[in-house]
Order: C-alpha cells, then sequence, then structure tokens
C-alpha cells in the first residue's frame, strides 16, 4: 500500500515524551487502544524531537490498519513499523504536550542526540 493521498503535513515520531504524555499513553493502550507520538517534519530544525514546534503530538485511535479510506471518520495514515502494519488507523484523539528536548524553546541550540524516525501523514 502506498500513501496515495496527497497531504503537506509529513510526521516524525519524537524520541522523548513528556511523563504526562508517557502516562496517557500508558493508559490508552491499557485499554487497547493504539497511541501514535508525532511531531510535523521540516526539512531542518534545532531541535530534532519536536521539530522547532516545541511541542509533541499524541493521537490515539481505536482501530486499524484498513487498506481503504473510511466514510465520514477522522484517519490517519500509518507507513509500518514494527508495532502497527501499514494502512489507515481511525482516530481518536490528538493531544499536544511540551517537548522534553527543547523545553518548548525551540531554536536554541541543543545537546541532544535524538534516533531517525518513521514518517506518516495525517488528514
Amino acid at each position: 500500500m502506498s500513501n496515495i493521498f496527497h497531504d503537506p503535513r509529513v510526521y516524525v515520531t519524537p524520541s522523548q515524551l513528556p511523563p504526562e504524555a508517557e502516562h496517557w499513553q500508558r493508559q490508552e493502550k491499557a485499554i487497547g487502544r493504539i497511541v501514535f507520538a508525532k511531531a510535523i517534519e521540516k526539512q531542518s530544525a534545532h531541535c530534532l524531537n519536536c521539530m522547532d514546534l516545541g511541542e509533541v503530538y499524541l493521537t490515539v485511535c481505536t482501530s486499524g490498519p484498513y487498506d481503504g479510506w473510511p466514510s465520514g471518520a477522522k484517519a490517519t495514515y500509518f507507513p509500518g513499523s514494527e508495532q502497527h502494519g501499514e494502512g489507515i488507523y481511525i482516530v481518536r484523539e490528538t493531544r499536544t504536550f511540551l517537548c522534553p528536548a527543547c523545553q518548548g524553546k525551540p531554536g536554541e541550540e541543543l545537546e541532544v542526540d535524538l534516533p531517525a524516525s518513521p514518517h506518516w501523514t495525517e488528514w
């Protein structure tokens, strides 16, 4: 499956989440929901965790992956990983959290080494 839908928002998975985001992530996973952590990708950024937005996002999905686009539902496309298959997921909720790497102050010189992450899009 390829991402046939055009969307200018491309996301990366942050390496660090604040404690309150990790807590919410654990709660949602405990009841069987799928949770994606993300930040909007940019060509260049000082903070590679939040891509200079100063915040990271958690998206909770109720089901997926699907091959087709569900009618009338908010959904997100994920290209696949070891944990989750490639496809479209139904979104329940997205929340923002202060980036723990830059403390919400992107653009300042940071001394953090963050690994690469998968790319994905949301509509």
